[in-house]
């Protein structure tokens, strides 16, 4: 089990459900515990300290963190200043990688393949981090992608 006796830290800055739930059940499918901060105001930043204050304290408890932040850029500030892997669980309306995986694992299934498509987008293409994301992983397998 490749997680046994690691400990992942998820910080979830804005609400979640099925992305919270369904990292924590894979964290302890793979033998690793979780430890949550689910309630943005109960972490010091509501006293004054960084982000990147927090997430160094974060690191420092634990051997990986998955972060979601309603800032965009939120992740790679995470990246930067954790000594630990950080995965980006949804930043701002910046991107969503995460849910990428999911949706290219779902058109793979459907489809058979994930390169020489014509694909549709549909919905909030600016401010929508999911679509990001898969726009920018889409376009790397050679699709043709319609913006609507």
């Amino acid at each position: 089990r490749t997680l046994d006796g690691r400990l992942v830290a998820m910080a979830f800055f804005e609400p979640s459900t099925r992305t919270r739930l369904s990292f924590e059940a894979a964290v302890q499918r793979l033998g690793g515990r979780c430890v949550t901060i689910a309630d943005p105001a109960a972490t010091s930043m509501r006293k004054g300290e960084t982000l990147s204050d927090t997430i160094r304290m974060i690191a420092s408890y634990s051997d990986a963190l998955i972060l979601r932040h309603p800032n965009s850029g939120a992740a790679r500030l995470a990246a930067d200043v954790s000594d630990r892997p950080v995965i980006n669980a949804g930043d701002g309306s910046h991107q969503h990688p995460t849910q990428t995986l999911t949706d290219l694992a779902a058109i793979q299934e459907a489809r058979g393949t994930l390169s020489g498509l014509r694909i549709a987008v549909l919905g909030d293409l600016k401010y929508g981090r999911a679509v990001h994301s898969l726009i920018w992983a889409l376009a790397l397998f050679g699709n043709e992608i319609i913006l609507t």
